[in-house]
């Protein structure tokens, strides 16, 4: 999937070696702000975002911008490897544990790098498949939290649905800090759902446009 990004050479990313064996790559485009943070990838199974992901890289990376994206296109290397759920080396469901922890275990160390990455943007959008088919939909705190409720609606996805809050997900503890975050969830757990893919891909070009960054 996404390697040929680095692996031809064409698009460089930052590496972050968080365990011998356990690279994280960052793609970051552009510079300044406003300031989109983009993850896929959290669950390994999950293969519609990472799609999503790389070809926004692809796009953006030959655009100028006019502010900045960081792209983290696969968030759980270990999990994506075997293509499960939760990552193979310690059984932690990477979604239950952020802000992660820097002297835990593999994901939590994961978590913790994506965190202080994350709370850096001024926008963050996590990408998720929850079923082999699914209408995309935006799950947010957007009844909650009004700057929510902006980013939610500006993404062009018309159905939101508010999450219930569960704690340790990326998009709650951002929203509790006060960023504007959401999940976009779509088809294709397992395998690619192009429809989704191409759905939401063209939403986010919108919402990027929206901001002025293309």
């Amino acid at each position: 999937m996404f390697y040929h990004l680095f692996v031809n050479g064409s698009i460089k990313p930052d590496t972050i070696e968080v365990e011998k064996g356990v690279p994280l790559f960052i793609f970051r485009l552009g510079e300044g702000k406003p300031h989109v943070f983009l993850i896929s990838g959290v669950h390994g199974d999950e293969q519609t975002g990472i799609y999503v992901a790389e070809s926004l890289i692809e796009k953006l990376s030959k655009m100028e911008l006019f502010g900045s994206i960081t792209i983290v296109p696969v968030a759980n290397p270990p999990a994506f490897r075997c293509k499960t759920h939760n990552s193979p080396m310690d059984g932690l469901n990477m979604n239950r544990i952020f802000p992660g922890n820097r002297e835990g275990t593999v994901t939590e160390r994961l978590a913790a790098e994506i965190w202080e990455q994350a709370i850096q943007a001024d926008y963050i959008i996590d990408l998720h498949s929850c079923e082999e088919e699914c209408i995309p939909y935006v799950l947010a705190l957007h009844r909650e939290f009004s700057y929510v409720k902006s980013l939610a609606y500006k993404v062009g996805i018309p159905y939101v649905i508010e999450s219930t809050g569960t704690r340790g997900q990326l998009f709650v503890e951002a929203s509790r800090e006060g960023i504007p975050a959401i999940v976009i969830e779509m088809g294709g757990r397992c395998s690619v759902d192009l429809q989704s893919a191409v759905r939401v891909r063209d939403s986010l070009l919108n919402f990027l446009t929206s901001l002025g960054i293309i």
